[in-house]
């Protein structure tokens, strides 16, 4: 199945977060070995939660290694900006790339999941959020605030 690509348009990418996101690549590039034994019983719930969610076409932005894939189920695209993060997913689609600006089509995927990847202090999260909503009916994206992460949900209404 292909995921096809976006017609080029412009992303704005913060210069905070463009600032920061040299850093997180190194930083996943030396957690990718033990990602997933630090971090999966944490992980679990927030995909077993958003996997209610999910349809036939789901997108998982900033997946890691991967872990929640399984728990999403359906066809799940792993979308992270660290090549080193990816290279641990296994049995799946992966792409490098940035949530604040997707190459998808509109509208392909029933749900976007991106938990444990927006800090409000860095990310523009009204413009992830906006990106997430592009390209999936429903969003499900946690965001971190002064150290605590909130997990919100966006919907576009019934047609």
């Amino acid at each position: 199945m292909s995921v096809g690509r976006s017609t080029a348009r412009g992303c704005a990418l913060g210069d905070r977060y463009l600032a920061r996101a040299p850093y997180i690549v190194e930083l996943y590039k030396g957690l990718a070995p033990s990602y997933g034994e630090l971090y999966w019983d944490v992980q679990a719930a927030k995909y077993e939660w958003a996997a209610l969610l999910a349809g036939p076409r789901n997108l998982d932005v900033g997946c890691g290694v991967g872990l929640g894939v399984r728990l999403v189920g359906g066809y799940t695209v792993c979308l992270d900006l660290s090549a080193d993060m990816l290279a641990r997913a296994v049995d799946v689609d992966k792409v490098v790339g940035d949530g604040h600006c997707l190459p998808f089509r509109d509208g392909y995927f029933d749900l976007a999941v991106s938990v444990s990847t927006v800090d409000a202090e860095w990310y523009d999260v009204d413009g992830f959020a906006a990106e997430l909503m592009r390209v999936a009916r429903t969003v499900v994206m946690g965001v971190y605030v002064d150290g605590e992460e909130v997990l919100q949900l966006y919907g576009h209404p019934p047609a």
